[in-house]
């Protein structure tokens, strides 16, 4: 193992890659749990205003705007003798559950009470998550420079993340009912301790798993050379003059809204436009086997075409699909789902190599500024996700304002039923456009990462005598 840091190009052992993949359950359950469950938990069971509620959740979201980075920060200036990504998983993992399950174990507490313990906890959680999510992607940069190695791992780390949509999806409200013998708030709470265990011991996991592979930073021998820590500043100068960086977080931004704008307005769709909403339950299954199909071919395919090629594809896919169903005006049901489904493969194939090519476009900065700052590049990819994600809502709402809506209608204007189609077909083939002319940018740089990489290991070969 002591010849590991040297030759992170070599083939990983199964082990490892399982180890580190299962993190993919903990990183997805604790966010499936609360997206889906936690307005429900907080107005209907708690009596916390919606208003209230929305109004935290999004100031979380804009907290992770800074908060993600600062981690990346610390993540990128860490030194220790186990790693700068797994010492952080060793201390954060079991605070990070026991935060993640207070979130759902509400006491009986007066409505101010009530108020000051739901902020106090989901903030902690999201910040003390950070905390672990950071170093969890960080690491996966770290432990290999292989890209199929990369590729296979991001593969199995995906379908642990199915797993988890799965569980929280399917299992949360049985679980509940089980656990709260008559209480939903008993349910919820029992329920939220279950899955912060499963989320700390997931983590658990990826720390025990990759013992030795996470490379211990050594000095350099001439330290006049580089400083041990780059000032924030200069990283984020690196930061900004990384273009295949950029071209990955635009390429993701558009996606994600995009897809979030499709996601919330697809029930609307079905129901008003279609009439069917059986057939919703469908899609998302559909859409379900279309991300595992994904993970399970993903390797072979970057093997041999490369992350850039592979984004190129995925992204035309997408357009191809739901182009077809704006075309189309989906005028029969065999042409909405196959629409769906090719579109919806492109999507996932796309958002499923975007990991990779934002750990590759690292190759990029270090070769052009000599500043290593893997975890800032991983957080701010995460961040234009979740920038993506967080305005896409009041997008939807704010185009929702500009057609005459009429809440709890059975039948609504044609000017309203054209917004749900074109946010069902047009927007996403929109978004599968913009994400094949950032693919396209990047797939020019990348055709010289390796140039790049053997001129940086060249300079510092120099630079170490």
């Amino acid at each position: 193992m002591e010849n590991y840091t040297a030759n992170r190009d070599r083939t990983l052992p199964f082990k490892v890659k399982l180890c580190y993949s299962v993190g993919g359950f903990g990183k997805s359950l604790p966010t499936v749990m609360l997206m889906a469950y936690s307005l429900y938990f907080y107005n209907n069971l708690c009596g916390i205003d919606p208003l209230i509620v929305s109004t935290v959740i999004l100031i979380a979201r804009i907290w992770d705007f800074a908060n993600d980075p600062l981690m990346a920060i610390l993540v990128d200036r860490t030194r220790s003798g186990i790693g700068r990504c797994r010492i952080w998983l060793k201390y954060f993992s079991v605070p990070a559950g026991i935060a993640f399950a207070l979130c759902f174990v509400m006491p009986d507490f007066a409505a101010s009470g009530k108020v000051i313990w739901f902020i106090a906890f989901y903030v902690l959680q999201d910040m003390v998550g950070t905390a672990t999510l950071v170093p969890i992607n960080t690491m996966l940069g770290r432990i290999t420079t292989n890209d199929a190695e990369r590729a296979g791992i991001n593969g199995m780390n995906g379908i642990f993340g199915l797993l988890a949509n799965l569980v929280g999806g399917s299992f949360t409200l049985p679980l509940i009912q089980l656990f709260g013998g008559g209480s939903e708030l008993r349910g919820f709470a029992w329920v939220g301790i279950l899955y912060g265990g499963l989320f700390a011991l997931s983590n658990l996991i990826v720390y025990w798993g990759t013992k030795g592979y996470d490379p211990v930073d050594e000095p350099l021998q001439n330290p006049k050379v580089r400083k041990e820590h780059v000032p924030a500043g200069e990283s984020i100068k690196a930061l900004v003059t990384n273009i295949p960086w950029l071209m990955c977080v635009g390429m993701y931004f558009f996606i994600m809204v995009a897809m979030g704008i499709y996601s919330g307005s697809q029930l609307y769709y079905f129901q008003f436009n279609l009439g069917n909403t059986g057939l919703y339950s469908i899609v998302n299954a559909l859409t379900l086997f279309c991300s595992l199909a994904v993970y399970l071919f993903q390797k072979s395919a970057i093997k041999h075409l490369g992350c850039g090629r592979v984004g190129m594809i995925g992204a035309l896919i997408m357009f191809a699909g739901f182009f077809v169903r704006f075309v189309s005006g989906d005028s029969s049901i065999v042409i909405l789902l196959a629409g769906t489904i090719i579109g919806s493969f492109g999507q996932v194939l796309t958002v499923s190599v975007v990991m990779l090519m934002v750990l590759n476009a690292g190759i990029y900065g270090e070769w052009k500024t000599g500043v290593t700052h893997e975890a800032v590049l991983v957080s701010v990819y995460s961040v234009s996700y979740k920038i993506g994600a967080t305005i896409a809502t009041p997008i939807a709402g704010f185009l929702l304002s500009m057609v005459p809506w009429t809440e709890g209608a059975a039948v609504q204007e044609q000017s309203v039923l054209n917004l749900f189609f074109y946010e069902n077909t047009l927007l996403p083939a929109a978004g599968g456009l913009f994400a094949l002319v950032f693919a396209y940018f990047y797939y020019r740089y990348e055709k010289r990462f390796p140039e790049m990489r053997r001129e940086t290991a060249e300079r510092k070969a120099a630079q170490n005598r």
